[in-house]
């Protein structure tokens, strides 16, 4: 969120034929159709657009909107700048090239959360910070429409459901009630969906590999003399000390505090 800010932002609900442009912005205007239909011209193509869709104005186009004449749209806009902008538009699949896209099953929420940006910085005296944070999360379902419109989606589901379990057990590992079937449930597989999905990109099981965060924290924080072996065992995802004790015998052939006095030359 850092490094994009929030230039403008309002709703119309344009009379027919309304037309704005030709004009230039120095910054990103993106708008969301709510209802009706209208015409978008930046200067290379013109489309013709209706609700559940949005179009994106770049810095420096020349770009002209007309409203239908029988069935004018409604729309809300947002203008936004900074260097973490790229990025954000990037995911979203929008370009100088095809700057129109469809919110697809989000077009609803989408909406719903463009309005909150509007009042956020109508309202607050820290809007900025609201209203990015909403920026950020509306470009997440206009992202997340274009992955499910993508063809490839189908084909690279592996590697996403991998990259989504591996950033859940990354978060959640320090909770030592997190298990296989929370990591499961939050990418959306089975737990042997999940477990082939593991084999395959990591070459072992989502146990193991939940093993495997919890033993390189803790070995990790041993390094620290000021902590106790309970606050190490704790605050790598185990129950007790007496957990972390069995599981560095079982693993490492010796105890906690024999791994740290060996690695450090400390006691607990």
């Amino acid at each position: 969120m850092s490094e994009i800010y929030i230039t403008e932002c309002g709703r119309e609900a344009c009379a027919p034929g309304h037309r704005y442009g030709p004009a230039v912005r120095r910054y990103h205007l993106m708008h969301l159709i709510s209802s009706g239909h209208g015409t978008f011209d930046d200067g290379r193509r013109q489309w013709r657009l209706r609700a559940g869709q949005g179009f994106m104005i770049f810095p420096e186009d020349v770009t002209v909107y007309v409203a239908d004449d029988t069935l004018p749209w409604d729309y809300t806009w947002v203008g936004f700048s900074g260097d973490g902008v790229a990025a954000l538009i990037d995911d979203a699949g929008i370009t100088r090239e095809h700057p129109v896209f469809d919110l697809g099953g989000y077009a609803a929420t989408a909406l719903s959360i463009c309005h909150d940006l509007c009042e956020d910085m109508a309202l607050l005296d820290q809007n900025q910070k609201a209203a990015g944070g909403g920026l950020c999360r509306l470009m997440a379902y206009i992202a997340q429409a274009h992955l499910d419109a993508s063809p490839q989606r189908s084909g690279d589901s592996g590697s996403r459901s991998w990259q989504r379990a591996q950033w859940a057990m990354q978060a959640n590992f320090q909770r030592a009630d997190y298990r296989v079937e929370d990591a499961a449930a939050y990418v959306g597989l089975s737990r042997s969906q999940l477990f082939r999905v593991c084999r395959h990109y990591a070459g072992m099981s989502p146990r193991q590999l939940l093993a495997g965060l919890r033993l390189s924290r803790a070995k990790h924080l041993l390094s620290d003399a000021n902590l106790t072996i309970t606050e190490v065992a704790i605050s790598s995802g185990y129950a007790s000390a007496a957990r972390l004790g069995e599981v560095f015998r079982d693993t490492l052939g010796m105890t906690p505090t024999e791994y740290r006095r060996r690695t450090t030359g400390g006691g607990e």
